[in-house]
């Protein structure tokens, strides 16, 4: 049968033996001192600070070069990472320069 909901089967059925359902519900609760300890474990803030190099290097850095102006400001230097570009400047001299060949010959480019 076709209803507003799609297709429908009707009719008897063979009944099926359905075996018994066990269900077995434990409860264990820690006493509260234990509770207590694993909430503030996971509280606490970790007491072991790793810094990376650069960390290191923008902390030398603010150390060193924090002034205090007489508005009332403070001026820190920007710790900038070193450039590191390598030696890829006779490549790209050369792609620029192929580059700059096509289209000296091909003026619609």
């Amino acid at each position: 049968m076709n209803t507003v909901f799609g297709w429908v089967l009707l009719g008897p059925t063979e009944p099926c033996d359905r075996s018994p359902i066990t269900s077995l519900c434990l409860s264990i609760s820690d006493p509260l001192d234990v509770t207590l300890r694993k909430f503030w474990k996971l509280e606490e803030l970790p007491t072991s600070h790793h810094l990376s190099s650069d960390d290191v290097a923008a902390e030398l850095i603010y150390k060193t070069s924090t002034t205090r102006l007489s508005s009332g400001r403070f001026m820190v230097t920007i710790p900038f990472r070193k450039q590191l570009l390598g030696d890829s400047r006779p490549l790209a001299l050369q792609r620029y320069k192929a580059l700059e060949f096509k289209l000296n010959r091909n003026p619609d480019l």
